[in-house]
């Protein structure tokens, strides 16, 4: 799964925009650096407040002003308001 926030820090390294955080159904969540090359899939989804979204292996709830994101090793990331926390 990929989001894409204000506040996600950039990778010192690599090229394209920072910005980004991808979250796989194990392991932490990492940040990335993407160009528009970069985008492969075609399915992507903007999730409303109050949603629930949940997809292989990771769960995300989009409340007022934060998403909170997680996978089955309940690692994960908070974002909104231009501030991002990963567990």
């Amino acid at each position: 799964m990929l989001c894409s926030a204000a506040g996600i820090p950039t990778p010192r390294h690599g090229f394209g925009d920072g910005g980004f955080v991808q979250l796989a159904a194990t392991g932490g969540p990492q940040t990335l650096r993407l160009s528009q090359d970069s985008f492969v899939g075609t399915d992507s989804r903007l999730l409303g407040q109050g949603t629930l979204w949940s997809a292989l292996g990771v769960t995300c709830s989009v409340g007022p002003g934060t998403v909170l994101c997680f996978n089955r090793d309940n690692h994960g990331f908070v974002i909104g308001d231009g501030h991002y926390r990963f567990f």
